[in-house]
């Protein structure tokens, strides 16, 4: 993985069932974690909603070795989500 490589992401339960999948852009790799970037409009295909478009640009962090990811707005320095990650898969495009 490398920046700029769009990468599909799985959101899955602990059973391995994918309950939510979107594309996104790498932004920044390290040996820990990965920085991803979802822009506006994108499409999110999710198992209860079905699928429902991003409002707003997403930035979004992942550990390798932390069950938890970090979402947070580009333009809005204030607003921080922290959600607990169950497991997610990434492939490339």
């Amino acid at each position: 993985m490398k920046p700029g490589f769009k990468i599909h992401v799985r959101a899955c339960k602990a059973d391995g069932t994918v309950y939510r999948s979107w594309h996104t852009m790498i932004e920044s790799v390290n040996a820990d974690s990965i920085v991803t970037i979802s822009p506006a409009g994108g499409m999110v295909q999710d198992r209860a909603r079905k699928s429902y478009t991003i409002e707003h640009i997403l930035r979004s962090y992942y550990w390798f070795d932390k069950f938890i990811k970090l979402l947070k707005p580009p333009s809005s320095a204030a607003f921080f989500k922290l959600f607990l990650r169950r497991g997610w898969r990434t492939e490339q495009i």
